[in-house]
């Protein structure tokens, strides 16, 4: 579990406390907040993808491989999403 100080919570990549509000939920951790905060995870995502670039071609190539495979899939849930928000906006 995460350092806790005034309600604030410890970013072990900032090395600094954040508002929980800046966390995102995690159900594995004993108090249900993820380890980093929001900006940190996006941070590490972004450095990682741009500076390594056997990474970004392996997350490309297992995204392409996800596609094909479930593309029918995927059009599908689009169309679900797309009628659902039609219906939800019409004011029915």
């Amino acid at each position: 579990m995460g350092k806790m100080k005034d309600g604030k919570r410890w970013c072990p990549y900032h090395q600094e406390y954040h508002e929980l509000s800046e966390f995102g939920k995690n159900a594995t951790t004993k108090d249900g907040y993820a380890n980093w905060c929001r900006r940190a995870s996006s941070e590490y995502v972004k450095n990682r993808y741009n500076s390594d670039k056997k990474y970004r071609e392996e997350r490309i190539k297992r995204a392409t491989k996800y596609y094909r495979e479930n593309r029918d899939r995927m059009v599908d849930a689009a169309k679900q999403r797309r009628e659902r928000y039609k219906k939800n906006n019409r004011g029915e």
